[in-house]
């Protein structure tokens, strides 16, 4: 959904589950600007400033496959112009559509009408200050009723080893294998990744989102193949089909208006009277019906740490490597894993940024 932020849980289950283990850190988000610094020529557009100062943030997007041995990155500049934040990069990810209850239709930026030039129009900006960002997704009609807010904070990278922003996992695991007796085997790249030891010089500096959360429920849908309900032109043929498979309990579907959208739920069907109650959702929109999805995206770093400490605590490798060395080594091991991720990256300035380059040249992919 959105482009947020820290490592995905779901990724990480994935390499936990691979021999050695490890992590890929993506960084991106929605940054905002604190105001409209423009020139006294009213033809001339001055650039807009970060809160800390910085004309240009960075971000990166960095996949690494532990089982083919193969690492790709993405890095995307991000800028503020007339209370839009822009985002360039070589590889633009687009948002879906998103729908209010007050506005209806959100619809992003798409492939139609970006421009290289200028970059993916992100997101309006309400307010930005050092510590909190309140921004509105870019849509094409203006609307700004759906806010999002980020609690923010400035990080000094001086002296970090910086393959820890974009492989925490896999150096953590690393480091604790050899710390304790132990020669892990590792892939051509994981092994290029923890031999690594540049640090951060001074001057190097990032941002971290520490919290995200919305004001609002909204749906989310991508007027494409991938959530199009086959055959369908209005909710009752939804409702139709996933009832003759057995899906739902209902015929009709509940239907609410959201703006000038039509939107439908059904009652999952459920042989288990003492489970929860699940919907499904669908809507219309220019004569197809679409899967649909309710969002109200909120999460802080404690949530995330917490999280992520009980997928390792699932994890064979866990089981197998740390479990058996007894309960200090356990919370040495979760501590390290803490430290490692509460010091992850969302954007990094242009003196950041150069190190990060430097050490991702150095990876033979």
């Amino acid at each position: 959904m959105l482009k947020n932020k820290f490592l995905a849980l779901s990724i990480i289950s994935v390499m936990l589950s691979a021999c050695g283990g490890g992590g890929g850190s993506s960084s991106s988000g929605n940054s905002s600007s604190s105001g409209n610094n423009s020139s006294s020529n009213s033809n001339e557009v001055k650039a807009e400033l970060f809160p800390n100062g910085e004309a240009k943030l960075f971000s990166y997007t960095v996949d690494i496959d532990y089982e083919q041995e193969k690492l790709d990155f993405d890095k995307s500049e991000w800028n503020i112009e007339k209370g839009i934040l822009l985002e360039k990069t070589k590889n633009p990810i687009f948002f879906n559509h998103y729908v209010t209850e007050t506005n209806g239709l959100f619809v992003p930026e798409t492939e139609q009408s970006y421009r290289a030039d200028r970059g993916i129009r992100n997101s309006f900006i309400h307010s930005m200050n050092s510590t909190t960002w309140v921004t509105s997704p870019y849509n094409q009609a203006g609307f700004n009723d759906l806010k999002f807010t980020q609690k923010m904070r400035e990080i000094d990278l001086q002296g970090v080893r910086i393959v820890d922003q974009f492989a925490p996992v896999l150096i953590t695991m690393y480091e604790f294998e050899v710390n304790n007796g132990s020669s892990p085997e590792l892939g051509a790249v994981s092994s290029q990744l923890v031999k690594i030891s540049d640090k951060f010089p001074k001057g190097a500096k990032c941002i971290q989102t520490q919290a995200f959360s919305s004001n609002q429920f909204f749906f989310e849908f991508e007027p494409n193949t991938e959530f199009e309900v086959p055959d369908a032109r209005v909710l009752q043929d939804w409702a139709d089909t996933v009832f003759d498979a057995g899906n739902t309990k209902q015929t009709v579907p509940n239907v609410e208006v959201w703006g000038k959208i039509r939107i439908g739920s059904l009652l999952e069907h459920n042989d288990d009277p003492s489970a929860p109650e699940y919907y499904q959702f669908a809507l219309e929109y220019q004569g197809k019906v679409y899967h649909t999805y309710p969002q109200k995206p909120e999460w802080n770093t404690d949530e995330f740490v917490e999280d992520l400490k009980k997928q390792f605590r699932g994890a064979e490798w866990f089981k197998s490597v740390v479990v058996p060395l007894g309960k200090a080594k356990e919370d040495q091991f979760m501590a390290s894993v803490e430290a490692k991720m509460r010091s992850q990256c969302n954007y990094y300035n242009a003196e950041a940024a150069k190190s990060v380059d430097s050490v991702l040249s150095k990876v033979k992919k």
